[in-house]
This record gives structure tokens, C-alpha cells and sequence, in this order.
């Protein structure tokens, strides 16, 4: 979906990750150990999200951190058509949410209700007007549409300590390799990300990240932390057909504002 993206779009989704990413010093530590394969997939994934003009899938988010109880699992259903058209369905902790853009207009609409709320899209030129939607659906297969360089700087060696690429195995019967990337470090730790890409058609089917900080006394940090989230997407769809009303709130809904809200 090149099309959509006009300038970079760099620290407006997911934050630290998206930073993670695509940027970073490079650090004086032993050279990289990169695998040349593991690159060129990377390349041609990034090719592959680029020329798209429409997409829908599927997301399943399962996050646990170690120091909160339980699984944060966040389920995603999401819509892109170039230029500038998004819808998003985000269900987590027992409520669900839409958002939809035309190009125009954000829309947020409550399904429990039937009600949504409007407001002008007013992007800064040169931002895609699909942004606003997509923060609200953080899944990394979003991220990937929205700015598909981001695999091409995944295969950079500016942060990578290690890039390796997986054999080939079948998940949900299509040949996949993972391809794992530690990150350099200025502290002691782990951070591992991993990409699960089709072998032929070059779509992202898993993305997972691990970050793993040991205890600091000296710096406040009395236990070992873990963040690890997985993401897996299916029902993924290439160039569908996408029907305009997709973009918008179902009719009949009501629209309110923010003062009936309070």
C-alpha cells in the first residue's frame, strides 16, 4: 500500500516498538551475524506489502508482562484500502470498539450501543489519513502496510546482533520460515523479535517479540522483567473487493457528540 503512505510515519504508532524497529545508535559490540537469506525474504515481504491495494485479515494479540497477572489478549479485525481507507475492530477486556475512515472523517462507533461519534480527519500533509484508525489497532501486520520499509530496516545490521532465518515448516498448511533478530544492547538482557513469512507469497502469518531486562539494584530494578507478546494473523485477504459502506458506520447507527457522551 505505498500509495498510502506520503512521509514517514515514525513514532506515531506503537511507540517504543516502532523505534525499536527502525532506528537506534549503533553500538560498539562484535560485528553482527547476519543470514544474506534472511534478508532477501525480508526484502521481498516488503515488496509485497508495498504493491497491495487492499487488505483484511485477522489478528490475535496474547501480551504477558511479568510483573501483571494474566494474558492481555486483544482480538483485531482489520480493513486497508489505498488510499486512505481503514476499518478496525478491536475487542479487549470484554468490550469491542470499531473505527473506520473514509479518507474524511474518523469514526468511532460502539456496536453495544449502535451509537458513534465524528470528527473531521484532520492529518498533518504528507501523513496517511488511515493513521488515526490504525493507532487504534496496534497490530504489526498494520504497521507493516502503513510503512512496508520497516522490514527492509528490520534487515539492517544497525541493531541487529543476529538475523537468522528458520527452516521451513507448514502453519495452517502453507510453507512458512521465521526469521529471528536479537538487537544489540546497552544494557545486559534479551530482545528477540520474530517474523513468520510465507515462503512463496511472502505474507506475514506471525510476529512475536521478547524482551527480557535482569534485575538492576542500583538502578531501582529489584526482579528479573519479561514482556512477551505474539501476534498471529489469519483469514488474511490480498486485493479483496471492498465495498465503500465497509469505511463507515452501519446505517441506521446514531450520532452523537462528545457532550452527550459526558
Amino acid at each position: 500500500m505505498r500509495n498510502a503512505v506520503k512521509g514517514s510515519t515514525r513514532g506515531l504508532i506503537f511507540g517504543t516498538l516502532a523505534v525499536s524497529l527502525l532506528s537506534g545508535p549503533a553500538f560498539a559490540q562484535k560485528p553482527a551475524v547476519i543470514d544474506p537469506k534472511a534478508q532477501e525474504m525480508l526484502k521481498r515481504s516488503a515488496a509485497t506489502y508495498a504493491a497491495l491495494h487492499s487488505y483484511s485479515c485477522e489478528a490475535k494479540i496474547d501480551k504477558k508482562v511479568s510483573f501483571v497477572p494474566g494474558v492481555e489478549a486483544t482480538r483485531i479485525k482489520l480493513a486497508l484500502q489505498s488510499p486512505n481507507q481503514a476499518a478496525i475492530t478491536l475487542s479487549e477486556r470484554g468490550e469491542t470498539v470499531q473505527y473506520f475512515t473514509e479518507g474524511n472523517h474518523l469514526f468511532v462507533y460502539s456496536p453495544n450501543t449502535n451509537q458513534f461519534m465524528q470528527e473531521e480527519n484532520r492529518m498533518p500533509p504528507g501523513q496517511p489519513k488511515i493513521t488515526p484508525v490504525l493507532n487504534r489497532g496496534a497490530a504489526f501486520a498494520a504497521l507493516v502496510l502503513l510503512e512496508p520499509t520497516i522490514l527492509t530496516n528490520f534487515a539492517s545490521t544497525i541493531d541487529a546482533k543476529s538475523l537468522t532465518l528458520g527452516s521451513v515448516e507448514i502453519y495452517n498448511g502453507i510453507a512458512v520460515r521465521t526469521i529471528t533478530e536479537e538487537t544489540k544492547r546497552l544494557t545486559s538482557g534479551r530482545t528477540l523479535y520474530q517474523l513468520t513469512i510465507g515462503v512463496k507469497n511472502h505474507l506475514i502469518y506471525r510476529y512475536n517479540y521478547i524482551i527480557q531486562n535482569p534485575k538492576d539494584p542500583a538502578m531501582g530494578v529489584n526482579s528479573q522483567t519479561e514482556i512477551d507478546s505474539s501476534e498471529t494473523y489469519t483469514n488474511i485477504q490480498v486485493n479483496p473487493v471492498l465495498p465503500p459502506a465497509m469505511f463507515l458506520p452501519p446505517a441506521g447507527a446514531k450520532k452523537i457528540t462528545n457532550t452527550e457522551t459526558k
